[in-house]
Parts: C-alpha cells; structure tokens; sequence
C-alpha cells in the first residue's frame, strides 16, 4: 500500500473513531494497545493498525470495506447477465448490418 493509500484509511479509521463518540484513550483501550500507538496510526506515523482491522470496525461498527475505502460489490443475478448477454447479441448484428449497408455491393469498386 502507498502512504497515500495508508493516509486516506487512517484518516477513515479517524472519522469512524469519532463517529462511534470514543476517545483515543478508549479506542486504545479496547484495542489492548497504547494511546500513544493509537494517537500515532491516527496520525499515519508508522504502521501497526493493519492487524487491528478488523477489531477497529467491530469496534466503531462499520465494515473493514469501509475502513478500507473499497466499494461494495452489487450482486449479478443469472437473470442479470443473461439479459446482457442478449442486450450485447442485439448490439453487435445491429453493427453488422451497420456495416454491411456501408460496403460497395460485391463486384464494384
């Protein structure tokens, strides 16, 4: 992961932290960490927080996706991609025909 990277997720955990309406100290606390190492991974000073993941958003209930900054997958049904399979066969003989009103009849220039 970049320090980019690290920075936007510490800044995430930060935001959760606060949102769950508990200090650094308690934070720490109930992590079995120190302030001191808390106060630090809220500052992106270092690593250590990618074991406490997890615990982190049990802790401020929210989903390590969350944490992370992924985006959520959407389920796709059966039903889902066969109509896009059909969408995408409509599309490409519509190309075809396209096409084929574009070429000069066989037999000419």
């Amino acid at each position: 992961m970049t320090d980019e990277a690290d920075a936007r997720i510490t800044a995430r955990i930060k935001n959760a932290r606060k949102q769950a309406r508990l200090s650094q100290e308690e934070m720490a606390h109930r992590l079995g960490v120190s302030t001191r190492s808390w106060c630090r991974w809220e500052r992106n000073e270092g690593g250590g927080w990618q074991p406490h993941l997890d615990a982190i958003a049990a802790i401020t209930n929210v989903t390590r996706e969350d944490l992370l900054g992924e985006d959520r997958v959407q389920p796709v049904t059966m039903d889902d991609l066969l109509a896009r399979i059909d969408a995408l066969t409509t599309e490409v003989a519509n190309l075809r025909r396209e096409l084929r009103s574009r070429q000069p009849p066989s037999g000419q220039p």
